[in-house]
């Protein structure tokens, strides 16, 4: 494909070979790869190239290049980029899992969320010698992960990408994240000045659905990355399934307490003599007896519409005190609230956004607390009614991606007008 006049104009024209851009848009991943938002992606892309190829517009350009296609890729990339693109009156955005020539040369702003692969960094260093604003976008806390968690195996003091992923945020012009905590860490040890855009949910995905019976229902959902999380309310949940029976159903959305998970890399000689790498792995089992169990629900963007159908009354957040869990993000109690579940939380890091006994219920991590807590709710049909509307009523009205989109819009107008200031100074 040949490409003209790119240059510091930062106004880049491509004769496209047509044949060729249809292969980013085959379904075999090269632009989004995820289920829930092949049919946006599809359009936003098809947009796109009519747009570039064919179109002048006015508005600035936005690419969300996804880290994952799953609750963070989904939370702070894919959505973002929906709600401005529908929107925006300054700003067209387009959600990608794979940069391309095309995209990034289209961008005028380009997002990285959660970004270190070697691969991309061409593009990150190009993007910067032309002038681009670009951010990097973070939901965690990449450099404080605990032995004990499965991703700790990529990302440790030992392997490359910690120290890459450092690189990556340096590069960039700014660094956005998703809550004080982060904030604080990372302008101390990367000095790169960030900005905070708090999680949202999607209000437009939920509406108001009946109970189908008087069965009490409880809910924890999250990953296997969460195991030790669980660990928390294990003997407070056998204690319940004992004394309420039947009356209480318990579900499990994403993990079911057991999962293998890569712990260290070991070198072995094949059988045709040439050294090789395997993972070993550890088995960890601390299944929680359980009514029902739900794998992760596709397509992604259904996720919440799907949790409100299954008319939970109760929705848990346990969460083991580390350092790596104080970074976290509430957005559990966000989900959980726009369903119209009472929440029960540990009273540590991310949750303490909760408003005790208004919107929530802030715990200690011990058997009895727990136990205590979850029987009150099952008991009390108008505390848990109450906690449920308080926090509805407060998500809506603070956290809806709806209203808050334009955060990001805020954003951008500032960091170009910076940019632009910076050009003048040359």
């Amino acid at each position: 494909m040949n490409q003209k006049n790119i240059g510091d104009s930062h106004k880049f024209e491509t004769c496209w070979d047509m044949e060729y851009a249809k292969k980013f848009l085959n379904g075999k991943g090269e632009i989004g790869d995820i289920k829930g938002a092949n049919k946006y992606e599809e359009e936003c892309v098809a947009k796109f190239l009519k747009k570039y190829g064919l179109e002048q517009n006015e508005k600035k350009n936005v690419l969300f290049l996804g880290g994952d296609t799953k609750g963070c890729g989904y939370i702070r990339a894919f959505m973002p980029a929906q709600k401005i693109n529908e929107y925006s009156k300054k700003y067209n955005a387009v959600f990608a899992t794979v940069v391309t020539i095309e995209l990034a040369h289209w961008a005028d702003i380009i997002i990285w969320q959660r970004q270190y692969k070697e691969v991309f960094l061409n593009f990150l260093l190009t993007a910067k010698d032309v002038g681009k604003v670009q951010i990097y976008e973070l939901d965690d806390n990449f450099h404080e992960i605990p032995p004990s968690n499965p991703v700790y195996f990529e990302l440790n003091p030992g392997e490359k990408k910690f120290y890459e992923s450092l690189k990556w945020m340096s590069i960039c012009d700014k660094m956005l994240v998703s809550n004080p905590e982060l904030k604080e860490y990372y302008d101390t040890n990367v000095k790169v000045n960030c900005d905070i855009i708090g999680n949202c949910i999607d209000a437009e995905k939920v509406e108001k659905i009946d109970k189908l019976d008087n069965r009490i229902r409880i809910v924890w959902a999250g990953g296997h990355t969460h195991l030790k999380d669980l660990l928390i309310i294990k003997s407070a949940i056998k204690r319940i399934k004992k004394e309420y029976g039947k009356k209480v159903k318990f579900t499990m959305i994403g993990c079911n307490g057991v999962a293998d998970f890569p712990i260290k890399k070991e070198k072995f000689i094949d059988k045709d003599g040439t050294e090789k790498e395997r993972t070993i792995c550890q088995h960890v089992d601390i299944s929680i007896k359980h009514d029902k169990f739900v794998r992760w629900i596709d397509p992604v963007d259904a996720y919440v519409t799907k949790l409100n159908a299954m008319h939970f009354d109760i929705g848990l957040c346990p969460l083991e005190h580390t350092k790596f869990n104080k970074y976290k993000s509430n957005i559990k109690w966000l989900e959980y609230s726009l369903c119209g579940m009472a929440t029960i939380a540990s009273d540590y890091g991310p949750y303490q956004c909760i408003e005790n006994d208004v919107d929530g219920c802030k715990i200690a991590n011990n058997e009895e607390s727990w136990y205590n807590a979850i029987k009150t709710l099952i008991d009390n049909k108008g505390i848990r009614t109450k906690l449920a509307e308080n926090a509805n009523k407060r998500v809506i009205e603070n956290y809806d991606i709806n209203k808050n989109w334009v955060k990001y819009e805020e954003l951008f107008d500032k960091l170009l007008k910076e940019k632009t200031i910076e050009r003048n100074k040359l």
